[in-house]
């Protein structure tokens, strides 16, 4: 065992007497849970928690401790989580991660095969605003440019939204007068 080893064991022995903390448990990033007891403003006894997380607690990335001590230390949890239960949200975020590199694999096979008919190929992040403000003009909004009719759109979507207490989408009004 190396000095380093022996003197932060030490160092760790003497914090838990001094300061009464009991060692929880740690996860993967060599993150230290401990609980102890401290007399509140009223001089009663209450639990606190905390994370130690190795190195300088300067730099401490909050990023680095999981969801699931996370939520023990804010007291979401009575119990703090186990090694199976550790096991399973790593294996879950494993999953997830090979689910959206392949999502993104399918999304880059469509921009390919979209480009490849010789069509412009858009992300599936945001709305066509010339779609949108060509099918106002066609209800017989009349857009005067199309930074100013997206404008109209929402505020005409408002309206019709607040007047009749239904949607846009589904107000049955095609032409925007009341029905």
């Amino acid at each position: 065992m190396s000095r380093g080893g022996v003197l932060s064991k030490a160092w760790d022995r003497l914090r838990s007497l001094v300061l009464k903390e009991t060692l929880v448990g740690a996860d993967a990033n060599g993150n230290k849970y401990y609980k102890f007891l401290e007399k509140d403003l009223q001089g009663q006894l209450v639990e606190r928690r905390r994370v130690r997380v190795p190195g300088n607690d300067l730099l401490y990335d909050p990023k680095t401790v999981p969801a699931e001590w996370r939520s023990w230390l804010a007291r979401t949890r009575s119990e703090p989580p186990t090694e199976e239960e550790m096991a399973r949200a790593a294996a879950r975020q494993v999953l997830m991660q090979q689910r959206v590199a392949a999502i993104e694999e399918r999304e880059q096979q469509r921009r390919i095969r979209m480009e490849s008919l010789g069509q412009q190929a858009t992300t599936a992040g945001g709305p066509d605003v010339s779609r949108f403000t060509s099918q106002l003009e066609n209800r017989g909004y009349a857009a005067a440019d199309s930074s100013k009719a997206g404008g109209q759109a929402g505020a005409a979507g408002g309206a019709s939204g607040g007047a009749g207490g239904q949607g846009a989408a589904g107000s049955g009004s095609s032409t925007g007068q009341g029905s």
